[in-house]
């Protein structure tokens, strides 16, 4: 579980979810918060790639 009280760019969430760690964290200027659920999103479709070549390495040709 990652903390990450002051979330600014968000950087620490994208980095966990990369990581498949669980993590909070807290803004209070709106315009951060919203900036930061924007780049997660834009980021899972990385996060997903990053998954599926996981797959492929396992995967016998």
């Amino acid at each position: 579980m990652v903390l990450d009280p002051f979330l600014g760019s968000g950087q620490v969430a994208v980095v966990s979810k990369m990581e498949e760690r669980k993590y909070i964290g807290f803004e209070i200027i709106k315009e951060y918060y919203d900036f930061i659920c924007e780049r997660l999103e834009k980021n899972l479709y990385r996060i997903k790639e990053r998954e599926k070549e996981k797959v492929d390495l396992f995967t016998e040709h």
